[in-house]
């Protein structure tokens, strides 16, 4: 009696999974009829194969839905970039060219890390317009210059320089920054090395 339920157990059970899926979605359980085939009665091989193929179908999912979320960035981060003209280049050249600005940025940078960053948008409006960084169109209206210039086009690789910068997301220029941080304050302390 024992042993005619442990055979028939794979059946049942494969029976019913395919029962329950077949109210869903006919295409589960065509996908669990194959695997119960292919675990030939096997439990444990029937369990392993259906892990894997969840683990797989959701590798497949989670690189599509990465895919397209990084490309939603990028358009959004084009788009902001363009309308904020945010232009990586220029901010590039002003803080290699404009040694004070370049000082009293860090200056202002090590003040927010220790005091944490402004919470409300008048603060960090503030914090920009004091930064004096290329930041923001001259008339204040996206897309239209100073009287009597026309529109720049070579502003166009700036600004998809910050949108794909802006596509990484935050966690991997945190991680990126952090690195760095790491990097320049690796080796021995000063104080370590002379007791050594």
């Amino acid at each position: 009696m024992i042993e005619a339920v442990k055979k028939s157990l794979p059946d049942r059970l494969s029976q019913g999974l395919q029962d329950a899926a077949g109210k869903h979605s006919k295409d589960l359980a065509e996908v669990l009829r194959v695997l119960a085939e292919d675990a030939a009665g096997n439990i444990d091989r029937m369990r392993t194969a259906i892990e894997t193929w969840f683990d797989s179908g959701m590798d497949r999912v989670s690189g599509w839905y990465k895919r397209w979320t990084q490309l939603w960035q990028l358009g959004i981060g084009l788009l902001l970039a363009a309308v904020l003209n945010i232009n990586i280049v220029t901010i590039g050249l002003t803080l290699w060219h404009d040694i004070p600005l370049r000082s009293a940025i860090v200056g202002d940078a090590q003040k927010v890390a220790q005091s944490g960053p402004s919470t409300t948008f008048e603060q960090t409006r503030q914090q920009l317009d004091e930064a004096r960084l290329p930041i923001g169109w001259p008339s204040g209206t996206p897309f239209v210059e100073e009287k009597g210039r026309s529109f720049d086009w070579t502003r166009l690789p700036g600004w998809l320089l910050t949108a794909i910068g802006a596509s990484f997301g935050a966690p991997f220029w945190f991680d990126l920054l952090g690195r760095f941080v790491k990097l320049r304050s690796g080796g021995p302390r000063p104080d370590e090395a002379k007791t050594k």
